[in-house]
């Protein structure tokens, strides 16, 4: 069942982020790189990726000046996050062309959930009371599952009570 991720990074940082124009177009990607995931894909690290003449920041790890880039921290923050997760279920997934405008899927290694969220809806009903919410970017809060709001960008909820 488990698959080497790397393949999906390596089309993420080749392929898709070449084409990126802004920040909207880099989390739409970033939003589908996240529905391949519960097909079973593992993750192993990638290696670092500069870019050069023609790349976009937003399309490596590493920017011309050696400093990591948003997707950087994104890679970091899905490494930390979701290595090692033995099942995946789909909660939520709507989708617009090749665009997934709104995923809900859950993380299961042990007795450990992790849920990853995007979009307009609301949380899945499984999730109350205090959380631990983490940005694509890593930063982490502790908060009360009813002040949480979708958006566009995915974070990470574990349940802690």
């Amino acid at each position: 069942m488990r698959r080497v991720l790397l393949l999906m990074i390596i089309i993420l940082l080749l392929f898709l982020p070449a084409t990126f124009a802004s920040e909207i177009e880099f989390q739409e990607g970033l939003n589908s790189f996240f529905g391949f995931m519960p097909a079973g894909f593992d993750f192993e690290h990638a290696r670092q990726a500069e870019g050069g003449p023609g790349f976009s920041d937003l399309s490596t790890l590493i920017d011309l000046s050696g400093q990591p880039t948003p997707l950087f921290y994104a890679q970091r923050t899905i490494a930390l996050k979701l290595a090692n997760f033995q099942k995946t279920k789909k909660i939520k997934e709507r989708i617009r062309g090749k665009i997934i405008l709104e995923g809900q899927y859950k993380f299961i290694n042990d007795d450990r959930v992790i849920y990853v969220l995007w979009g307009k809806g609301r949380l899945p009903s499984e999730i109350k009371g205090k959380v631990k919410v983490a940005d694509i970017s890593g930063s982490e809060k502790v908060l009360t599952s009813g002040s949480i709001r979708l958006t566009s960008s995915p974070i990470f909820i574990e349940i802690i009570e």
